[in-house]
């Protein structure tokens, strides 16, 4: 009878060590040692309870993590925090995870293409474009016929806003030093220490060693264990079989050559801020850990350790004291045994040592700054969907540096400062065509990237519509807000929500002259495109407007509205200016004709740039 109390008292005794070594084994379950370690974590049941809350935390998707109380520094330090970014939704806002710290751009399968098209050759002025980069199939022989070539873009790809760092991109990002705030952000080229990568002898070794486990099963059972013999092992062969299956795939540990990815970080922009001191690296490495493999075996894995967990000390007490005996021994020696793997096995990030290339945007080539674009677009995008206004009000705007190069096309590349109304004498309500617009999450990107220093309160209002005017298309920078007549006291000061009372709309205050003499546009549309009514004002009833509150906005009066001018007409030449760095040499086409291949010349390919959903 006093042996029962002995061996009963043990059941309570180990229940309360499942709490030993549970920092070890979250580790382990979580593969920061890489796929080899996970085998190792379920070994020993003590520490069972946060195994099984592992499995569960890097299973679940990253936004409701915080809601489940499951968030530690093991998980972040695995797998991070990341949310997808989407213009088309409302994210969390910096209440609930605080600022984005980064946004990560991968491509996805089948993404790059590249095409040639033909075009006449075209003067100095304009071969400082960066979308007219003139080269040729014919420069293998030293030759030049005027065709142009597009280097590879990333016609589909998926981004993700980090709101905390994981392991692997802190370890890319440490590598490389941060522009100063008021400084242009430097370009970098990850590239990894290929050569000190962990063998892949070494975790196949680790893993098959995690098989002394069946030591344990054979002695219990043995020793004339009932159920406890299978019940023990259920967490170790899911994690065992779980460690081959990701090693067979080449996923054990992160691979500094496959899946590499593009990261813009730092103090970012926000529809509230300018942000500071900024990265950009180019060819990081991915996180293994992330990878749609590992979350759907972590998943299974916290049922598997749940059931170990439950099963274990259900029946450990109707066992015989000398299994129990022997099974607190056991556990005791797989807490030290993965302790020792912990210590001595390698960490699975791939971002080893890794110093790359450092060029800035005027020497950069036309593939850099097209990678570089894509992230400041999805920066923008990332700003929509925490705008204080509402991502809704953004989903007719241009977050796309590709897009508005296409724009800029149509206008010669050029900015207007009025928009010209000759055939216009007297005031009226009149119709005029907005063909496209680009707001400030556009331009602070640009701002930031740049490291200009201008008003984030008057950018807040800044606008630049593509309007066409007898045939053509005119980016004549403006002053554009968004508001509504619902309120009946007060005003609508910059930075604060608006209400989707169904009357929101975008004002346009577009500069103009009509026979030398300065007036204002004022247009008005819910969606802030197409063809939309305006009204012919003069500055003096401009002003008298402000100055009542006629559409309560920040804006009081015509130097208000004017000094926004300016700061629009600023933002939008330097985002002109970022998308007209220089043209490739003649070295680096041949470099990028002879990796991508050729086709012929002239054959036109028509394609749309999309992101994944």
């Amino acid at each position: 009878m006093a042996v029962e109390r002995v061996g009963g008292g043990l059941v309570e005794i180990s229940a309360v060590a499942t709490l030993v070594g549970a920092p070890t084994a979250e580790a382990l379950v979580h593969g920061l040692k890489g796929a080899c370690s996970m085998a190792w974590g379920p070994t020993s049941c003590f520490g069972a309870i946060h195994i099984t809350k592992a499995c569960l935390a890097a299973s679940v998707p990253d936004w409701v993590r915080d809601a489940m109380g499951l968030r530690n520094h093991f998980v972040d330090t695995a797998i991070g925090v990341m949310i997808e970014v989407s213009q088309f939704k409302q994210a969390r806002n910096r209440v609930d995870l605080g600022d984005a710290c980064a946004i990560r751009v991968s491509a996805t399968r089948g993404s790059r293409v590249w095409w040639a098209t033909s075009a006449p050759s075209v003067d100095a002025g304009q071969a400082g474009r960066r979308h007219k980069r003139t080269a040729t199939t014919e420069l293998e022989e030293g030759r030049s016929s005027g065709y142009r070539v597009t280097l590879p873009r990333r016609l589909k790809y998926k981004s993700m806003c980090l709101y905390t760092m994981d392991r692997n991109s802190t370890l890319v990002l440490d590598t490389v030093p941060a522009a100063e705030t008021g400084e242009s952000v430097l370009i970098h080229h990850f590239t990894p220490d290929v050569d000190g990568l962990v063998p892949a002898w070494k975790d196949w070794l680790v893993t098959l060693l995690s098989l002394a486990k069946l030591i344990e099963v054979a002695c219990l059972w043995k020793l004339g264990s009932r159920r406890l013999w299978y019940w023990t092992m259920a967490g170790w062969s899911h994690a065992f079989i779980s460690a081959i299956i990701l090693q067979l795939f080449g996923l054990g540990r992160d691979n500094s050559t496959l899946s590499p990815s593009d990261i813009i970080a730092g103090q970012l922009p926000t529809p509230l801020h300018l942000g500071g001191a900024g990265k950009v690296v180019l060819g990081a490495p991915a996180n293994v850990r992330r990878h749609p493999f590992w979350r759907i075996l972590l998943g299974l894995g916290t049922f598997f350790n749940a059931a170990g967990l439950f099963g274990t000390f259900i029946f450990l007490n109707e066992e015989h004291p000398t299994v129990i005996y022997s099974w607190i021994g056991f556990q005791i020696l797989w807490l030290a045994s993965r302790t020792v793997v912990f210590y001595f096995v390698e960490g699975a990030a791939a971002a080893r040592q890794g110093v790359g290339a450092t060029t800035t945007w005027e020497d950069a080539s036309s593939a850099d700054r097209d990678r570089v674009m894509t992230l400041l677009g999805e920066l923008a995008k990332h700003q929509v969907s925490i705008h204080p206004r509402g991502f809704w009000a953004y989903q007719q705007d241009h977050v796309s540096f590709q897009e508005l190069s296409n724009r800029f096309d149509q206008t010669d590349w050029t900015l207007a400062s009025f928009l010209p109304i000759q055939s216009l004498k007297s005031k009226g309500i009149m119709i005029i065509d907005i063909k496209a617009v680009a707001g400030d999450p556009v331009m602070r990107s640009a701002l930031w990237y740049t490291g200009a220093n201008l008003s984030n309160a008057e950018l807040y209002d800044a606008g630049l519509p593509f309007i066409s005017v007898e045939e053509n298309v005119l980016a004549v920078p403006c002053v554009r807000v968004y508001a509504c007549d619902c309120l009946r006291d007060g005003g609508r000061d910059r930075g604060n929500a608006h209400a989707d009372c169904g009357k929101l709309e975008w004002l346009y205050f577009i500069p103009t002259k009509v026979d030398g003499v300065h007036y204002w546009v004022y247009a008005h549309g819910t969606y802030g495109v197409g063809l939309l009514v305006y009204e012919l004002l003069t500055e003096d009833e401009m002003h008298q407007r402000l100055a009542i509150g006629r559409w309560k906005i920040s804006l009081k009066s015509i130097e208000e509205l004017r000094a926004t001018l300016e700061v629009s007409r600023s933002a939008a030449s330097l985002v002109l200016k970022l998308l007209q760095a220089p043209p490739d040499s003649e070295e680096e086409a041949k470099r990028a004709l002879k990796e991508y291949g050729t086709r012929e010349v002239g054959e036109v390919e028509t394609v749309e740039y999309v992101a994944d959903e």
